[in-house]
């Protein structure tokens, strides 16, 4: 019918038949023309649907838009002109064949049609479509045979369509022109993001990457040259999709939890013996509970939990891209197959001398595509796998977070924050790297079948024996595998366990940001400015002094204050306030003693009335400790802090600020005729354009740095650092080991080169037996060989990489345990639980894998070349422009992935800090019910950081693409030599060579993936390195040792001594010269920011002179080892710091005392009963940071601690802050009496606590104003004298307890 329809033959076999072939015409103009365009009319209702659907805001006309629809319109007039002369022909003899108007009436409909569709695609943010382009691909190819059929007509003598053959080359070069032109992108002005605007051709080559790489190659790239990520992929979007379908299988998973409880509960109701009474029963149920438990301690199994839910959901979440990605793989594994059978072919083709020559061109071409769709299909598998990674880890680090923000305090005590941040560093990354895995748990199953159904095909039943030893080794590897999981696991439990305890040391260190005054300030100032009606308000004055405490009374809290509409739950221990309450409930041993206001429980004379007789002295004619006596204009500077303890910006803000702040509050209290301005307003800073002057930064005022980004190559100094603590022997060893494989590899192919020649010389009934053996022999022996020398260099290489990696993370932790003070000052605890966390685990994992790939993959290339240039030495000809061109792709990539890896370890920093953070202050968080703004900073974060991984990921495919591309024409250009010169060749050379040189393509594409991989990831070596040299506190110990039994005195001699945080920053002590004799008890005492923790700090060298001397006993403390001054002095410290771990541990962490003494010190420390009354006593397991007991009981403990400890100098950094009145009375009478025979230096605000002293410190501005006995200050009209007043002290006798 077809012949019919063309005139002419459609198809026959003698065409092919021929040195010189050729497909029939009418085959050309039918099957290849309609091919095309069936494709585009079957799909393009498809894509105007989804146009419609998906439309956005109509773009503006491009240059780019109008040359293709000017092009396309040339394409409908050359299809009118073409229709036209053949009306013009037809003669109504029917002597023109149909086809001729078929097909320019079909080209008509198709080019209005590409019209409308690139017209519509107006609407779409990436304005070329995948089909279309395709189509165009599809029209070049069909078009290329009916190209030089119409070539070869007028050459042959043929011209009687040169008309229609004109206008046909016409058509075609406009095809080629609009594909070219289609490869190229429209920008749209709605996103910034190239890839969502890339064209299809350049979306599967990753050409819309090209500017990124030349940017990342000219200079470094920064966190604005990478563009954000599409909406879809938003970590707000991620999580939505994955809690709604994490709810459905939640909820299936615990059912499923249930049912199997119900049915233990059942089996364990039956199990019980029949005819036992009621007391027997359950006296076997105790032993039968007993023994469960004994199983599982032994076992070491968990309790029951919903499993298998996460994966089912993420699989739910993610099933699109992972299907797609499927697709992807199965087209690669079946394409891969194909190249034996090419080369079978070709082989087959070197052999057979009568072959036609155009046949042997044939599959060099089909090697081509082949490769090329092999190429294109894997690369952008990966892509997709790399993204569902993101996708995944994104996803399971908010999900972490978000559960954080809603779990029980009873959940929190089970994860520390280190596991936690474990879950978001370490176990997210996992699941990252597992889906680049998951696809190969039936790609492989697919790959071994076809290879056993190829390999029977060729050599029969003789497969049965590797299909045998492979059968063999699947237990094996089953055992390997669960060894494996199990070690794992248990390797996972460790780093839990290491980076909690990291993440503990990091809680007490932290820095000298604030002081607790500070941060008590700034508390409630947050809490006053979210306006709400009821404030609860936990002892917020313990940690100021008197005089700020009464102004922060009377402006905040007080009946006149900015609360006083609002309902306030004041919880305190500073009763002078209490007459100006309305209600006060006294509380006892968790029950409430007495309630009524304050003249009620005072006439009561019970509970309360005892308490303030005992405790306070009564100056106002009823009684009462008046704190409203002066006038509202009170002394502001008094309240302004030093740069003590707030070295950074809001050191000089803060000031001014503040005095605006009281200015404000201060006019506002007094102007009651006035209109109230609501609370925010009246918090609100009043002048932009002052504020802007005062935010004007001056050197050392800015103290959270920006994390340093290294810029440029890796120093070769890293390398060297990563290979010495490798160790150089082992080093030597590994590569000795893997040359040795590959001359055994060499060999082995070599010999069984010279093998497949024997058949040459024998046929297979006269092979002798002996030679056979010989071949057998010798290639089994190599084979031994490359498995041993493997292992060997295998097991040494994990032992290096081993002995590498904790090598880096003692000097790490060393170092970081000596940093100075100032160092934490400046440094977030993310970004150093980042050092420990993230970078670690580059070198544990990533780094000594791509290392022993690199070095198998330069020495196979080696080998290879060998190979191929002993069979060809002409090939050495295509190595050279191969180095070349392989060489310059690397130097493009390698700057931009390294500076992107860069980035992503510097964005990730924030998001671990950010974690810690929230954990540390959940409960202020869900107490300002702030839970959304911390979401979204979290969400923040987490897409910042995915923005530089999906940017780095789309590098890493730009690279394999384009060496793949150059790989697959030299395995091109090599079938064509082999082609060419094949009457010089035999077909077990073409075989070896063409094989060899796949191999080598993919090697060489491995090798420099592999160089840039090691360059990419040294750079956690790089980061690691950094804090490594981190600067030092002086030396732990020196040559200068203190004398045995140093301090026997405990006396302090402080002359003219200076000490500053930062070199940059002022003194926050300034000449401080005083004697403390021994024995002596000093009390310490300021405004906030005086300078009173300073001196805490300066006697133990956290902070070293800036001048000036501290002489303890005779030694100046600057001449001896930290070490050796630091644990001769004992402090009991503001914030009291707790670690994970039993009570025991806690007080005696190196086993130095017996159980009796332990008791003895709790006993002292008013814990006894408290410990006692603990299920678990002295094992009782305390949680992070303490969480599990209250401030005040953490301050006892240190306070035992410090009991246990008996030095001759014991400082109390407002140890007794957090604690009641009465137990504030017993620890000063334990202290007198358990360290009369030491030096004792007592800060605190609370003035009873230190009126006890033999001599009290007056510290202003980082100066002494006063330095005398009690007795001496309060008969003076200073600074003390003033403070005693404000705190309702006239003299020593009104506080003796």
């Amino acid at each position: 019918m077809l012949e019919k329809f063309c005139n002419s033959t459609f198809w026959n076999s003698s065409f092919l038949d021929s040195p010189e072939a050729d497909l029939p015409l009418c085959f050309e103009q039918t099957v290849l023309v309609w091919i095309p365009l069936g494709f585009l009319w079957l799909l393009a209702p498809w894509q105007l649907l989804h146009v419609y659907r998906s439309k956005i805001k109509r773009s503006s006309i491009t240059k780019l838009y109008l040359a293709k629809q000017v092009l396309v319109g040339f394409l409908l007039i050359l299809a009118a002109i073409e229709l036209v002369l053949v009306l013009t022909e037809d003669s109504g003899q029917a002597t023109v064949p149909a086809i001729r108007y078929t097909n320019p009436s079909l080209y008509l409909g198709t080019w209005l049609l590409v019209l409308l569709l690139q017209h519509s695609r107006r609407w779409c943010m990436q304005k070329d479509s995948w089909f279309l382009s395709v189509f165009w691909i599809l029209s070049v190819v069909c078009g290329v045979f009916q190209f030089q059929t119409l070539i070869r007509m007028p050459l042959n003598g043929n011209n009687s369509n040169l008309a229609y053959s004109c206008l046909f080359f016409i058509c075609y070069a406009l095809h080629v022109l609009i594909l070219i032109l289609s490869a190229f992108s429209e920008k749209d002005d709605s996103s910034n993001n190239p890839s969502l605007t890339a064209s299809f051709l350049s979306s599967i080559t990753f050409s819309w990457y090209d500017s990124t790489v030349l940017k990342g190659y000219k200079q470094p790239l920064t966190l604005e040259d990478v563009w954000d990520i599409d909406e879809k992929i938003k970590t707000k979007t991620l999580i939505s999709k994955f809690e709604k379908h994490m709810a459905g299988e939640l909820q299936k998973a615990r059912k499923v939890v249930q049912r199997r409880q119900r049915a233990r509960a059942q089996g364990e109701s039956r199990d019980r013996l029949p005819g036992l009474n009621k007391n027997q029963s359950q006296s076997r149920d105790i032993l039968v509970l007993e023994e469960v438990k004994k199983k599982k301690k032994k076992s070491g199994t968990t309790k029951n939990y919903p499993k298998a839910w996460l994966v089912k959901t993420l699989f739910k979440t993610f099933y699109v891209i992972f299907l797609k990605a499927f697709v992807l793989k199965l087209v690669h594994d079946l394409f891969m197959f194909l190249n034996p059978q090419l080369l079978k072919l070709i082989i087959s083709f070197a052999n057979n001398r009568d072959t036609y020559v155009w046949t042997g061109y044939l599959y060099s071409v089909l090697f081509f595509v082949v490769a090329l769709i092999q190429s294109l299909c894997l690369q952008n598998y990966f892509l997709l796998c790399f993204i569902l990674g993101v996708n995944v880890r994104s996803t399971i680090m908010a999900s972490v977070y978000k559960k954080a923000l809603t779990l029980s305090n009873q959940g929190r005590k089970q994860y520390t924050i280190g596991e936690t941040v474990n879950l978001m560093s370490v176990d997210a990354q996992k699941l990252m790297d597992v889906t680049n895995f998951i696809h190969l748990l039936w790609s492989n199953v697919l790959q071994i079948t076809l290879s056993i159904y190829f390999l029977w095909a060729e050599l029969g039943p003789s497969v049965l024996a590797g299909v045998g030893v492979m059968v063999l080794l699947i237990p094996i590897n089953g055992i390997l595998a669960t060894k494996s999981r199990a070690i794992q696991v248990k390797n996972m439990k460790n780093k839990d366990e290491r980076l909690k305890t990291m993440n503990e040391i990091l809680s007490g260190i932290k820095g000298i940001n604030l002081s607790g005054g500070q941060k008590q300030r700034i508390s409630l100032a947050r809490a006053t400015y979210q306006n709400s009606d009821i404030y609860v308000l936990d002892d917020p004055l313990s940690a100021v002094d008197a005089h700020v405490g009464k102004h922060i009374f009377n402006k905040v809290l007080g009946p006149n204050g900015l609360l006083k509409d609002k309902t306030r739950l004041l919880i305190t221990h500073s009763i002078h306030f209490l007459p100006q309450v309305h209600e006060i409930v006294v509380l006892g041993n968790g029950t409430i003693l007495e309630k009524g206001p304050y003249s009620t429980l005072l006439a009561n004379k019970g509970v309360f009335a005892k308490i303030l007789k005992t405790f306070t002295k009564r100056t106002g004619p009823e009684g009462e400790a008046t704190v409203n006596e002066d006038s509202e204009e009170e002394d502001d500077h008094g309240l302004m802090p030093s740069m003590e303890e707030i070295p950074e910006e809001v050191a000089s803000l803060t000031m001014k600020r503040e005095n605006s702040l009281h200015r404000t509050l201060s006019r506002s209290s007094r102007s009651s005729s006035r209109h109230r301005k609501s609370l925010k307003n009246s918090l609100k800073t009043q002048n932009v354009t002052t504020l802007k002057e005062e935010e004007e930064l001056v050197k050392g005022q800015k103290l959270i740095k920006k994390e340093s980004v290294q810029t440029g190559k890796v120093k070769l100094a890293i390398y060297l650092k990563y290979l010495q603590a490798m160790g150089w022997c082992l080093i030597f060893f590994i590569i000795g080991a893997y040359v040795t494989n590959s001359v055994a590899y060499i060999g082995s192919n070599l010999w069984l080169s010279t093998w497949t020649n024997d058949s040459k010389m024998y046929n297979g009934t006269n092979y002798p037996a002996s030679q056979r053996d010989l071949r057998v022999g010798v290639y089994g022996a190599l084979g031994v060989a490359q498995g041993v020398s493997v292992l060997l260099a295998n097991l040494c290489s994990a032992y290096a990489s081993t002995h590498a990696s904790n090598i880096l993370h003692q000097q790490l932790l060393n170092n970081i345990l000596q940093a100075p003070m100032s160092f934490f000052d400046t440094t977030p605890t993310g970004r150093i639980v980042n050092r420990f966390a993230g970078d670690i685990s580059m070198v544990d994992d990533t780094l000594p894998m791509s290392l022993r790939s690199w070095i198998l993959c330069f020495l196979g290339i080696i080998s290879t070349l060998v190979m191929i240039c002993t069979a060809t030495p002409i090939f050495v000809i295509v190595i050279i422009p191969l180095g070349i061109i392989y060489t310059s792709v690397q130097m493009f990539y390698v700057a931009t992935s390294r500076q992107l890896k860069r980035l992503d370890s510097v964005t990730r920093s924030p998001i671990y800090s950010h974690f810690s953070e929230t954990v540390s202050g959940l409960s202020i968080i869900r107490a300002f019910e702030h839970q959304q703004r911390f979401l979204r900073h979290n969400e923040v974060g987490i897409d910042t950081n995915q923005k530089c991984v999906f940017s780095w990921i789309v590098s890493n495919r730009w690279l394999a693409i384009r060496l793949e591309l150059v790989g697959n024409l030299i395995v091109f250009f090599a079938s064509l030599m082999m082609v060419i010169y094949r009457a010089t060749l035999s077909g077990d050379t073409v075989g070896f060579v063409l094989s060899n040189a796949l191999n080598i393509t993919q090697t060489l594409n491995w090798l420099v993936r592999m160089t840039s991989e090691i360059e990419t990831n040294i750079v956690a070596v790089e980061r690691i390195n950094e804090y490594i040299k981190v600067e030092n506190e002086a030396p732990w110990v020196t040559d200068k040792r203190p004398p045995p039994g140093w301090p026997s005195k405990g006396e302090i001699q402080f002359n003219n001594y200076q000490v500053r945080y930062r070199p940059e920053l002022d003194l926050v002590l300034d000449g401080i010269t005083c004697d403390i004799r021994s024995t002596e008890k000093i009390g310490v005492v300021g405004r906030t920011g005086a300078g009173k923790s300073s001196l805490t700090n300066a006697l133990f060298r956290i902070l070293e002179a800036a001048g000036g001397q501290i002489i303890i006993d005779g030694v100046n403390i600057a001449s001896i080892g930290l070490h050796d001054l630091r644990e001769k002095l004992t402090i009991i410290p503001q914030d009291p710091i707790l670690f994970s771990g039993s009570l025991r541990m806690n007080l005696d962490p190196f086993n130095n005392h017996s159980d009796e003494e332990i008791w003895k010190a709790l006993e002292l420390a008013h814990l006894k009963s408290f410990v006692a009354g603990l299920q678990l006593g002295l094992s009782h397991q305390v949680t992070e940071a303490g969480d599990n007991l209250s401030i005040g009981q953490r301050q006892l403990l240190c306070l035992a601690r410090a009991l246990l400890r008996k030095s001759k100098i014991l400082i109390m950094d407002e140890a007794t802050a957090a604690v009641d009145i009465e137990t504030d009375h017993l620890i000063q009478m334990t202290i007198q009496k358990e360290f009369s025979h030491c030096t004792t230096i007592t800060i605190a605000h609370r003035l009873h606590t230190v009126m006890d002293s033999d001599r009290i410190m007056v510290l202003d501005k980082g100066k002494i104003v006063e330095y005398g006995t009690p007795d001496e200050l309060l008969t003076n009209s200073g600074p003390f004298y003033l403070m005693a007043k404000e705190a309702g002290i006239e003299n020593v006798n009104s506080t003796s307890f």
